[in-house]
């Protein structure tokens, strides 16, 4: 289980969270046996309940059942897709039903980002440097996943191998 970084253990515990609710609902174990004739139909239950909420979109319900067989096997158990006839097709239907087409990011108006430009001290250092951030992310039409940390210590903490540095600019 160490293999896995924290965004994937995130994706493990919310699905496994969703998936308690299911199995509560049924009155079933939460674990799928390996040798539960009802294995498949289980799966699809929890790709159904995923998918009669409207706000999760197809690749959150793939991620999230991806999540659940993991969770599964790290209870010593075979992933509960393995034999089951015709899986493919079932989640082919599935991506039908909750495709959303991925939207562009909300644009920062240009008014907003001149304020912001105008509003910093350039004599002060960290204002300076952001400064120059915002104007490299604007020019450059970067998104929000640039090589930027997600926190500053931790796993997805700083790190000089995959965040943007000084010699990066």
């Amino acid at each position: 289980d160490n293999r896995y970084r924290p965004s994937s253990w995130r994706t493990i515990r919310t699905a496994q969270k969703h998936w308690v609710s299911v199995a509560d609902r049924y009155s079933w174990h939460i674990l799928i046996l390996d040798d539960d004739p009802e294995r498949g139909g289980k799966l699809a239950a929890y790709a159904l309940y995923l998918a009669d909420d409207t706000s999760v979109v197809f690749s959150t319900i793939e991620d999230y059942i991806w999540g659940l067989c993991q969770w599964q096997v790290l209870q010593r158990n075979a992933d509960p897709r393995l034999g089951v006839l015709h899986w493919e097709s079932f989640m082919a239907s599935i991506k039908v039903l909750t495709w959303v087409p991925h939207e562009p990011r909300a644009e920062v108006p240009l008014e907003v980002i001149t304020a912001l430009l105008e509003s910093l001290d350039v004599t002060v250092f960290e204002e300076a440097q952001f400064k120059l951030f915002i104007l490299i992310l604007l020019f450059t039409f970067s998104r929000s996943e640039c090589p930027c940390p997600k926190t500053f210590e931790g796993e997805e903490g700083f790190s000089t191998r995959k965040h943007w540095t000084v010699r990066d600019i």
